[in-house]
């Protein structure tokens, strides 16, 4: 194409290339990313192509001859054919390297994200987020008496409740697009950006409420479940000297003070006197 340098003819070259991709795109909306249909569709679509250049001859190079066309046009299909199956397989391993890691960050039994996903976010996140001196909050919650549960139901009735305590959470409006992480056998996170303590609070209690009013089910049993709940919070505009591992504490501790007074109930811990409210 550029042999003998950029000309018109190479520009040429590259607006038929180019309009031949968009075309594929378009034939792979049209069915619906149908790959058997996207392949047969963009060798017919190329032949168009092709019969063009062949006939204006505008290269110079491709005076219009039956047998040449023909033959052009096989080879081309021939190595169109190579270039979409190892297009392809490519496609298909880069799907199986983006499923692995969605797995490796994903709760096999809740579908939530999972420690090393809440880790890193929470890191990355916490120190944005201290830098530029926006608001941040932390949520840790766990279930009430878990063990409990397991001891009475039977460990299948507690993995249940785990399941659908998962689909409970992200049934609240505020947390359908937020990511919910279990950290660790019955402790779950959620990370709240650009949300200040009484935003928190006002989402924690609609958590603690909205499990309190569930009912959980196994074997025909009713399981009463509640969950106690800790926040902290970053004040937006404000600069804390608190670390990302100080931060996680004084959540946790606000949790423990919800268990400690009494369970169901939610406490936020300041992030600058470390009282509890």
């Amino acid at each position: 194409m550029f042999y003998y340098g950029t000309n018109i003819v190479s520009l040429g070259y590259i607006t038929i290339f180019s309009s031949f991709f968009l075309l594929v795109v378009v034939i792979q909306l049209i069915v619906k990313q149908n790959q058997v249909l996207t392949f047969i569709y963009s060798i017919l679509s190329a032949s168009v192509f092709w019969v063009w250049i062949y006939l204006t001859n505008f290269d110079g190079y491709h005076s219009y001859f039956f047998v040449a066309v023909v033959s052009d046009y096989l080879n081309f299909v021939i190595l169109s054919s190579i270039a979409y199956v190892s297009a392809s397989y490519l496609y298909h391993l880069n799907n199986l390297l983006f499923q692995t890691i969605e797995e490796s960050l994903t709760d096999e039994l809740t579908k939530l994200r999972n420690l090393k996903d809440f880790n890193a976010k929470m890191d990355d996140g916490f120190l944005k987020a201290r830098e530029k001196r926006e608001a941040f909050s932390l949520i840790i919650f766990d279930i009430d008496y878990f063990k409990t549960i397991n001891d009475t139901y039977g460990h299948l009735a507690g993995d249940l409740v785990l399941k659908n305590l998962a689909k409970t959470i992200k049934e609240i409006e505020e947390l359908k697009k937020v990511d919910v992480f279990r950290v660790g056998g019955e402790e779950f996170t959620i990370i709240l950006t650009k949300k200040n303590g009484t935003e928190s609070v006002r989402i924690a209690e609609k958590l603690r409420e909205k499990v309190e009013e569930t009912h959980f089910y196994y074997d025909n049993q009713l399981i009463h479940v509640t969950v106690s709940v800790g926040v902290t919070s970053l004040v937006k505009g404000l600069r804390s000297e608190i670390t990302s591992n100080g931060f996680l504490e004084l959540a946790d501790e606000a949790l423990y003070h919800s268990k400690h007074n009494g369970r169901n109930r939610v406490f936020i811990s300041d992030v600058f006197t470390g009282e509890f409210k």
